[in-house]
C-alpha cells in the first residue's frame, strides 16, 4: 500500500480532489497536492451544456448534466454535481461545492468554501458569504452572511389531507 510521502516530488503530475466538504478538499489540496508540485486538473464531463464564456479555475470537477448559463466564473477547486442549473452573471468562489439539482438564478455570489445542499434554490441577485452553509431543499431569497447555516429542516406540516 502506498502513502502521500511515497508520491515523487514534480511538476509533470497532476492532481485532483473530489470530495465534497470545502474545508477537507482544501486541506487535502494543500497538503497532499500543492505541497508535491502537481498541478490542479480541471475534470469537466462532455454532457455539459455551457457558454463559450464560461471560466473554470484549476482542480474544477463538473458532473453530467449540469447547465451553466454565460458569464459564470469559478474560483479554484469548486465541485458542481449532476443535473445543477447554473444561471447567467455568477461567481462562484474557490473550493465550493454545489450539490445535485441545485438551481441558482442569475447574477449571484457564492463565497469561498461553501457546501451548497441538493435540491436547493437561489434566486436572482443573491450573495452567499464564505464558508457558508444551504441544507437540502432550501430556497434562498435573501443574502446569508459569511459562516451562516441556513435550512430548512424539519419540515413544517401545513395541513393534513383527508381522503
Amino acid at each position: 500500500m502506498y502513502s502521500h510521502e511515497d508520491l515523487p516530488v514534480s511538476k509533470d503530475y497532476y492532481g485532483i480532489c473530489g470530495v465534497m466538504d470545502p474545508q477537507f478538499r482544501r486541506k487535502i489540496v494543500s497538503t497532499e497536492i500543492e505541497t508535491k508540485g502537481y498541478k490542479l486538473s480541471t475534470i469537466i464531463h462532455p454532457a455539459i451544456s455551457h457558454s463559450s464564456d464560461f471560466i473554470a479555475s484549476p482542480g474544477t470537477v463538473i458532473f453530467a448534466g449540469v447547465h451553466i448559463s454565460y458569464n459564470i466564473q469559478f474560483g479554484k477547486s469548486v465541485l458542481v454535481c449532476p443535473n445543477t442549473v447554473l444561471g447567467h452573471d455568477l461567481r462562484v468562489g474557490e473550493y465550493t461545492s454545489i450539490m445535485p439539482s441545485a438551481t441558482i438564478s442569475g447574477k449571484c455570489k457564492i463565497g469561498e468554501s461553501c457546501l451548497i445542499g441538493s435540491g436547493t434554490i437561489i434566486n436572482q441577485g443573491i450573495t452567499v458569504g464564505k464558508e457558508s452553509l444551504v441544507g437540502i431543499g432550501t430556497t434562498i431569497i435573501k443574502d446569508i452572511p459569511n459562516k451562516t447555516s441556513v435550512t430548512d429542516f424539519p419540515r413544517k406540516v401545513i395541513r393534513e389531507n383527508t381522503l
